[in-house]
């Protein structure tokens, strides 16, 4: 595999990027001539321990010797903007050879799934549980890569010339890359957003996905069996619908949002529906598909509204199908059989729009109804949450957003009604779950259902699956007791009832692995699922858990599949749901071969141990205790270095925290709270991951990890570390992402700060932990250096990391010098490195 990725990827790159020195662009080709000098003197001078600031300067000396400051930035931000290039071409030759690199038929697909069912038996397993099965793949609204959709078709334009050699079309590709801007002026709208995710969902996802369920449905009707879920594979949507800290997102937003997604899908039926009339182009079935493409065009270009549900569309197609039976002996049956299950999957909603708000939101907007609509205010307060609760389930009062003056009360009601209408218009699918951001208890849920009832559905039934999201250790420590109590509630449990006895459970990977650090938020999510699975159970609640896991493993990311492979079977793992951000959108969905691999990938994970169990899945009672001792070890360490105060000032004065503001990739302000100084609380996930990442350190991602393994060395277990990583597929699946983490550290970037008065001392502290976790690494996994059985993807971080070595010196010369003298130009260029270093990272971590 190693060879492979060498002269599949590898070398097709450095040929190609050489057609860069021949564009005819003079601030290209003196760029591309100095670059290899700035990257060896980079490498040469890491390793003589230099500052990145005194190889920049060396630099100018030594080949542009008095140039002034403004010649010295513009020669800066040529390198800058060559090497974002650079990483578009790596991304292009990486994803035209991911079929080459990858074994599309092997292991972890439905193919090679389809090749373990060798029995009556397995089949009928297979059958039950794919049948009951959901893989619901979330596109959220946390963008850390935000290309615009000219750069989008360049990538994919060059996916596929570099698939078929075609140098003439590469160079003129390379040539309009070259004049093509990376950057909006603006800040992106969430609407912006949205459009950028619907590319993928028009140009990938919706392909992909329909060619795994037509397998799967093909598979289970030859062996006389049927798929009926319409649920195999789904797509969730957050932006237009994820308020949590994002002003930005209201009502206007939402529904346009929703209708730009229905009219997606239905410019896709259109299309297909005109390939199949060249097609099928038989008496009696040409004329049923002009009637269909006359009813899409009128509803696309003429604003008719005649498909308002889908199941207007299917009726329609069963006339075609019906047609092609009878009248024509059943040719190109499949071609009218595929068009039909994309409309059962993605209906007229394309995705399913999220609603999501901090748990904050709710609170003071009930405290305000009971201020100004009863006078039971007070001597609500004095009530505990089981009381309270009693008391909102008998109160009734009916509210509109025009009730409200504080705009959050007003988009919190507002976005309720947003919910209804979106189900009105586009169907159930297009929206109908609320997801509460920092949950905390069971009454933070039920104010939901409280709201729900005083707004858009004051009579019968609420359409709408309420999701906590269980963040921190302790809200996850309290997480199954407070859904105990609501299960055996009379009130949310007729709601249960309604929603066909199903509830969804978020936890947060991200803000977990930045409160408790990774492996006791990794061990804390594990056990959290296992007592929330146990009263589910118990009360006999079908459960979904929905992970919010970020790109890097320091969010919760790395290899995902491998994570549901681990789970076992105490686990209700009736489905997958997992959020899909930053770059894993564009590194593991950006192309119709990886989305298909890394979706089947999921979905195999999923099915294949409810067929086929595996015991390294399940932990005894010995395995849970020795991580339970190193997760217990692991929190302590972690919180030392939480709690240092000067911890915050570490980020913000050497890192680039501050300037996530500026890179306009994202909607959401950097921080939670606008005002008042920077609390560790306000961080989002993001900005804290990435910020590491970019100081090439990492900390999130293994920190705690050593001192906990090195304590149990001292009291005699690491042999039994070694049988657990051996035993346990949980436990190798956090070790593994972890390497991936540390194999994406550079200390030598800021090997300088060692010495630094204010910092020095928590440099090293990192530094040594670092080693320390490295040591014991590969101590327990037995492989003599960081991920060793990965080499394809080591060879690809190996690459990326060499790309953007010139950019992160760089930036930390820009971070310096405007420590020393703020100057727009340094922050502009510090802003400029980031967008470079995050999409050469692909998971940011």
């Amino acid at each position: 595999m190693k060879k492979t990725f060498k002269t599949q990827v590898d070398l097709k790159y450095h040929l190609y990027n050489s057609l860069f020195l021949r564009l005819p662009f003079d601030s290209i080709h003196q760029t591309g001539v100095y670059l290899p000098i700035l990257i060896d003197m980079c490498t040469d001078g890491f390793d003589e321990g230099k500052s990145p600031s005194e190889i920049i300067e060396l630099f100018f000396n030594e080949y542009f010797p008095g140039s002034t400051e403004s010649e010295k930035s513009s020669i800066l931000f040529n390198f800058i903007k060559y090497i974002e290039r650079q990483v578009v071409l790596f991304d292009s030759v990486e994803d035209a050879a991911f079929g080459v690199v990858n074994d599309l038929r092997g292991v972890g697909t439905v193919t090679s799934l389809i090749r373990r069912i060798k029995n009556k038996e397995q089949l009928k397993s297979f059958n039950e549980k794919v049948n009951n099965f959901n893989l619901n793949l979330v596109l959220t609204a946390h963008p850390t890569q935000f290309y615009p959709g000219s750069i989008l078709e360049i990538i994919n334009n060059l996916n596929i010339a570099i698939q078929n050699n075609n140098v003439d079309e590469i160079n003129e590709l390379l040539m309009q890359l070259g004049k093509t801007p990376f950057l909006k002026s603006d800040k992106p709208s969430p609407y912006d957003e949205a459009k950028s995710l619907i590319w993928y969902l028009e140009n990938v996802l919706y392909e992909s996905i329909s060619d795994i369920v037509d397998q799967v449905k093909k598979y289970l009707e030859s062996s006389d069996y049927e798929l009926d879920n319409k649920n195999l594979i789904t797509i969730g949507f957050w932006p237009g619908g994820d308020r949590d800290g994002n002003p930005y997102v209201n009502s206007d937003i939402t529904r346009k949002v929703s209708n730009a997604l229905k009219t997606s899908v239905l410019r896709k039926y259109y299309s297909d529906i005109c390939f199949l009339k060249t097609k099928l182009t038989f008496r009696g079935t040409f004329e049923l598909l002009e009637e269909i493409e006359e009813k899409m065009y009128l509803c696309l270009f003429e604003g008719k509204d005649r498909y308002s549900k889908e199941e207007d569309i299917l009726v329609d197609l069963y006339k075609v199908r019906e047609s092609l039976v009878e009248d024509h002996n059943s040719i190109f049956l499949n071609d009218i059989d595929s068009l039909i299950n994309k409309v059962k999957l993605f209906g007229l909603h394309f995705a399913g729009i999220d609603i999501r708000q901090n748990n904050k939101a709710h609170h003071g907007l009930v405290n305000h109804i009971l201020k100004t609509k009863t006078d039971s205010y007070e001597a609500f307060q004095e009530m505990s949450d089981s009381e309270k609760i009693n008391y909102l389930s008998n109160l009734k009062v009916n509210i509109n957003s025009e009730d409200f003056g504080d705009p959050i009360h007003k988009d919190v009601v507002g976005s309720l009604y947003d919910i209804k209408y979106l189900q009105e218009n586009n169907g159930e699918k297009a929206c109908h779950r609320y997801i509460i951001s920092n949950c905390s208890s069971a009454l933070d849920i039920f104010y939901i259902y409280f709201l729900a009832r005083s707004t858009a559905w004051p009579k019968g039934l609420v359409p709408l699956d309420i999701v906590p999201l269980f963040e921190t250790i302790d809200d996850l420590e309290n997480s199954a007791k407070s859904l105990d109590f609501l299960y055996n509630h009379k009130i949310y449990s007729k709601h249960l009832k309604e929603r066909s006895s199903k509830q969804t459970v978020m936890l947060g990977f991200s803000d977990g692995t930045k409160d408790g650090g990774y492996l006791s938020a990794n061990w804390e999510i594990y056990q959290a699922k296992v007592r929330i699975s146990e009263v589910s159970r118990k009360n006999n609640i079908s459960l979904s858990f929905f992970d919010g896991r970020g790109g890097p493993p320091a969010r919760g990311g790395g290899n995902t599949n491998k994570f549901y492979s681990s789970l076992g079977k105490e686990i209700a793992k009736d489905s997958i749901e997992v959020t899909i951000q930053g770059q894993t959108i564009s590194s593991n969905f950006g192309t119709i071969d990886s989305a298909k691999y890394n979706i089947e990938q999921l979905l195999y994970s999923g099915i294949d141990s409810k067929i086929f169990h595996t015991p390294a899945a399940d932990l005894s009672v010995e395995q849970k205790y020795i991580l339970d001792e190193l997760a217990c070890l692991s929190l302590k360490a972690y919180q030392g270095l939480k709690t240092n105060d000067k911890f915050l000032d570490y980020l913000l004065e050497l890192g680039p925290l501050n300037y996530y503001a500026m890179t306009n990739i994202g909607s959401r302000p950097a921080k939670r709270s606008k005002e008042g100084p920077l609390r560790f609380e306000d961080l989002r996930a993001i900005t804290f991951v990435g910020t590491w990442s970019q100081l090439k350190q990492n900390v999130p991602g293994y920190y705690g990890l050593g001192k906990a393994i090195e304590e149990l060395d001292k009291n005699g277990k690491i042999e039994v570390l070694k049988d657990l990583y051996n035993d346990s597929l949980f436990f190798k699946a956090i070790i593994d992402n972890s390497m991936q983490s540390m194999c994406k550290t550079f200390f030598p970037l800021t090997a300088h700060i060692s010495k630094h008065d204010k910092f020095g001392k928590m440099w090293n502290d990192i530094f040594e932990e670092y080693k320390r976790a490295e040591k014991y690494i590969l101590i327990i996994s037995g492989q003599k250096e960081l991920m060793e059985d990965s080499p394809a993807i080591k060879e690809s971080i190996k690459l990326r990391e060499s790309i953007m070595l010139p950019l992160l010196t760089i930036q930390q010369y820009a971070l310096e010098k405007n420590r020393v003298e703020q100057k727009d130009s340094y922050s502009k260029m510090v802003m400029r490195t980031m967008f470079g270093i995050i999409n050469a990272s692909r998971n940011s971590a």
